[in-house]
């Protein structure tokens, strides 16, 4: 359907280099119209510096959004962390036959700070969540199209981490993503977290 068509409209650029690396044709004429977030936006907060007294895994609970690439990660600063806590904010998934939810509380077993896992919050929910006290969102999917969890996050006004190369990137301005950016493995997000 894409190459046949005379017009593709997608929400990333990065979404069709990807069906191009696939061998397709896209058509020439085709734009990049990112997504929008529809709705009221609150009030937008003052930008500074502050600790962060909360990690927010911000995403469905499954491989595909980088949530155990984000476990290896906290194993490695779990003595860094111990006043910290980590929350898991977002719908498990089953990945063979087992709860990802359950999967999470079974590796927290090790570590030695609080451990939250909040999973049947809407999508306001959510967001108030993260807009209270000094938190931060992670969104570590290693690719996505053109990812909501970081459009929310803009909108509302939320700290937040992410990773490079998928079509997140294209949201943020060029000067913004060194310090919002992080490669899409272990050590870049240890890193970031750092």
């Amino acid at each position: 359907s894409v190459e046949l068509a005379d017009v593709c409209k997608a929400p990333s650029a990065y979404i069709l280099r990807k069906y191009r690396g696939y061998g397709w044709s896209i058509p020439s004429g085709s734009i990049v119209l990112p997504n929008f977030i529809a709705g009221e936006s609150s009030a937008a907060r003052e930008v500074s510096q502050r600790p962060v007294d909360e990690i927010v895994f911000f995403g469905r609970l499954e491989t595909r959004k980088g949530l155990w690439m984000f476990c290896r990660a906290l194993d490695q600063l779990k003595f860094e962390l111990r006043d910290r806590t980590v929350t898991f904010l977002g719908k498990p998934t089953d990945e063979h036959g087992i709860s990802t939810a359950n999967a999470v509380i079974k590796k927290a077993a090790t570590w030695p700070f609080q451990v939250r896992l909040l999973t049947n919050f809407d999508r306001d929910q959510a967001l108030n969540y993260l807009r209270l006290g000094n938190r931060l969102a992670v969104i570590a999917s290693p690719e996505d199209n053109s990812p909501s969890a970081i459009l929310e996050c803009l909108s509302e006004g939320i700290p937040f981490i992410a990773c490079h190369g998928s079509g997140g990137e294209e949201l943020l301005a060029p000067e913004s993503r060194e310090h919002i950016l992080c490669a899409p493995n272990v050590q870049a997000l240890k890193a970031k977290l750092r």
